[in-house]
Parts: C-alpha cells; sequence; structure tokens
C-alpha cells in the first residue's frame, strides 16, 4: 500500500482525519513536500482522496489505499416462500 495510507492510519483512518489534515494536504501539494516524517510525494490524487475521506466519501480509488473494501457477504441458506 502507498505510504499515505500509513499517514492516513497515523490519523485514525478516514474517519478520523480533520479539516486540519486536509489544510496538510493540501499545503504539501501545493509547496512539493511530504508530511512531516513521510517521504511520499503529495499528488492531487491523493488531496482528493483525503478530500474525500474527509466529506465520508470513499477515497480509496485515487489514495490506493483500502479502507472501504466490502465486506465478503456469504449466503449460505435461502428460502423462498409464496
Amino acid at each position: 500500500m502507498p505510504e499515505i495510507c500509513d499517514w492516513i492510519t497515523e490519523k485514525g483512518g478516514p474517519d478520523g482525519l480533520t479539516a486540519g489534515d486536509v489544510f496538510i494536504i493540501l499545503d504539501c501539494y501545493l509547496y512539493g513536500t511530504s508530511p512531516s516524517g513521510y517521504s511520499f510525494t503529495t499528488t492531487i490524487e491523493y488531496l482528493f482522496g483525503v478530500l474525500d475521506y474527509y466529506l465520508g466519501f470513499n477515497g480509496d480509488s485515487l489514495t490506493g489505499c483500502d479502507f472501504f473494501v466490502p465486506p465478503d457477504i456469504y449466503v449460505t441458506d435461502v428460502t423462498l416462500r409464496k
């Protein structure tokens, strides 16, 4: 997984992101840097992925993370009735 996923996990996962975290990624994108302690290049995809997570949407396709993997659902017994 990309290093951005580690950064998001450190923040408490997608549900733990704050507006301040979004601004950190925005600043990193604008200045071509990465968050303190990380070495990934902040891309526009990472920025919008973090923004999606903050807004409650699935940003996995933009960040490359797998926070929103759907659960495995198994149907073991089906009874049809009239």
